[in-house]
């Protein structure tokens, strides 16, 4: 189960971060930060969500939202250093 969950992180981080080296590439870097914000916003809107309907721990679900919204952070920040870098 590891396995599986390891390559959905890392198709996730591959796709975000192809989306956005173009956006960044098209519109700008200052437009493509759109999509590490809301990376941000949906962990946060997940663990808000969890606290105030199921009343779960708010550790165990920040460190899910971390793990589901982490390689969204990680491909949206690596797409845009790409793309950064092939400005130079």
């Amino acid at each position: 189960m590891t396995g599986i969950l390891l390559a959905v992180a890392v198709a996730n981080a591959l796709v975000v971060g192809l989306v956005a080296w173009a956006i960044s590439r098209r519109y700008g870097p200052a437009r493509a930060m759109v999509v590490p914000v809301l990376a941000l916003l949906a962990a946060v809107f997940m663990v808000w969500r969890s606290i105030s309907v199921s009343g779960h721990d708010p550790l165990d679900v920040l460190a899910s939202a971390l793990l589901i919204a982490g390689p969204w952070l990680l491909g949206a920040v690596l797409g845009l250093a790409v793309a950064r870098w092939q400005r130079r």
